[in-house]
């Protein structure tokens, strides 16, 4: 089926007098369906589903009756079954409910967003949308035709906390002033440029105070609250007008021990993204779950009394009144401050915004039990990757050294997979998972790999071209469209984990495989898995 129709799961049973013709069978009639029964089928699904309808069946079953061998592998058993798979789908959509089973594209699309928001994944039978930007305006044209749709987004990221952590980290800042603004009624034009450019200033004086504390060689970012104090006194002997306020020293000297200490040991650009991540989770919140209806100017000001960045306010007015000639503020973030009443900009303790959850097992989900994997052949690599990751600093004594380095792990698999160094959540399943990382914890797409990286990585498919021997000269692109990119199911079974993959003429060759496909277990995988590669 192409990605405009999915079957989830198709048996044909046949029931023969004799075993003796069963196998020359199945190979001949699994030929015949793939190249003119499933063509066939496709040009069905296309003329009974409008282009701009979704149409969805549980489960059909129908009963082609007495055939002979020589009737199976002809055009006569193609009109029966087209014949009684057109008849069956209309009797199912006539005797289901009013628009049972029958929705406008758009809201289906608007569906499967919601699901994936939620979970990570894409549900079972399901297609995959058929380009990101075409996906983008469904969703918004469903917002704005739709005002059940817009309660029922904001129903899910109030109530599931992922799901808005996933829109944050899978969405770049286009999108995101798009949603702002139609939740707050404003066009929120400034809002982006605006968070970047705090987000920066913010990156640049955190660097500059670690580059003081650093020159001290007796402290640590280790030790917190050491290096929290030296930070403190650091910034004051750059901004002296700062020495008088010793509630907001306090509150400064806490966010630091709290949060401060791990920010500043990340590369500049990962901690400018995070930055820019936090005021979005705080303009969201405010937009979408309190329902502010504020223009840009009103959001930021509700950035800047939020508990998590309200300790800024002091130096950002002392920035604005020339204190740091070096770090200028924009007057955007001036008029800001000036919005704050005098008697919210009081200080209180400091708290950090809620991000993702530290390194956790993958979780069984019953509703993720069954996930369809595009490029499920990439576990034939496992041999390799312990080492891998380790040459790349990405584990330590076969563990993750955090969790950018196990979200770094995952976009190296599909890359190994696709020569894609990039790729949306819902294709990354089974390198979550191989990467015991848990199928519904957010990744951030704007996390990129190194060029160290990405040619480690193509060093590692040639290195099992060389091993695996009977592959002769095959390019390492040869070796991922041959092997590497197959469909395949990843579910957890009552035994435990198992991943099933697609079958191919190719596959000859895996007898001479000189290492275990059958089973996967890699030391930072709680569960081990089970292949099943026919």
């Amino acid at each position: 089926m192409s990605n405009r129709h999915l079957i989830g799961r198709q048996i044909l049973e046949l029931r023969l007098s004799g075993a003796q013709e069963v196998p020359a069978l199945q190979e001949n009639l699994s030929k015949h369906y793939w190249q003119r029964i499933s063509p066939a089928i496709e040009r069905l699904f296309d003329r009974l589903a409008p282009p701009d309808e979704l149409l969805s069946l549980d489960r059909l079953e129908i009963n082609l009756g007495r055939l002979t061998g020589q009737e199976l592998l002809s055009d006569l058993f193609i009109e029966k079954l087209l014949d009684q798979l057109e008849a069956a789908i209309v009797e199912a959509l006539n005797r289901s409910p009013a628009n049972a089973g029958r929705q406008p594209l758009r809201l289906g699309r608007f569906d499967l967003w919601l699901y994936f928001l939620e979970r990570g994944a894409l549900p079972p039978a399901s297609g995959a949308p058929e380009s990101a930007a075409v996906w983008r305006l469904q969703i918004f044209d469903t917002l704005a035709l739709d005002a059940n749709a817009v309660e029922r987004l904001r129903r899910l990221l109030h109530t599931h906390p992922q799901a808005l952590e996933r829109l944050l980290l899978q969405y770049d800042t286009g999108f995101l002033q798009q949603i702002a603004g139609l939740f707050t009624s404003y066009k929120q034009e400034q809002l982006a440029s605006a968070i970047r450019e705090f987000a920066a200033l913010v990156a640049d004086l955190l660097d500059a105070l670690h580059t003081a504390v650093r020159r001290n060689k007796r402290i640590t970012t280790g030790a917190q609250v050491a290096w929290a104090a030296a930070a403190t006194k650091a910034l004051l002997r750059q901004i002296p007008a700062l020495q008088m306020q010793t509630a907001w020293q306090a509150d400064f000297r806490s966010w630091l021990m709290q949060y401060g200490a791990s920010l500043v040991v990340l590369p500049r650009t990962q901690l400018q993204r995070q930055l820019e991540i936090d005021c979005w989770r705080i303009a969201l919140t405010e937009a979408i779950i309190r329902r502010r209806k504020s223009d840009a100017a009103g959001l930021m000001t509700g950035i800047l009394q939020h508990p998590a960045i309200r300790h800024w306010q002091p130096i950002l007015q002392q920035l604005s009144q020339g204190a740091l000639p070096k770090l200028a503020i924009a007057a955007q973030w001036i008029e800001a401050l000036k919005a704050i009443p005098a008697a919210q900009s009081e200080l209180s303790a400091a708290s950090a915004p809620k991000r993702s959850e530290p390194l956790r097992s993958p979780q069984a989900d019953e509703d993720l039990q069954a996930n369809y994997i595009q490029n499920a052949g990439v576990v034939l690599l496992h041999p390799y990757l312990s080492r891998l990751f380790k040459h790349l600093e990405l584990t330590t004594d076969a563990v993750f050294r955090d969790e950018s380095s196990r979200q770094q792990a995952v976009f190296l698999l599909h890359y190994l997979a696709t020569g894609e160094a990039q790729a949306p959540e819902y294709q990354l399943v089974l390198p979550k998972f191989l990467c015991g990382m848990p199928l519904d914890l957010p990744l951030d797409h704007a996390l990129a790999l190194s060029p160290e990286a990405m040619a480690e990585a193509d060093t590692l498919l040639q290195a099992v071209i060389d091993n695996w021997g009977v592959l002769g000269k095959t390019s390492p692109d040869g070796l991922r469209q041959g092997f590497l990119q197959r469909a395949g199911i990843l579910e957890q079974q009552s035994a435990g984990w198992q991943l099933r993959i697609e079958r191919h003429t190719l596959d000859i060759l895996l007898d001479r495989l000189p290492w275990n496909l059958r089973i996967v277990k890699l030391p930072w995988m709680p569960e081990l898995l089970r292949v099943a590669w026919p």
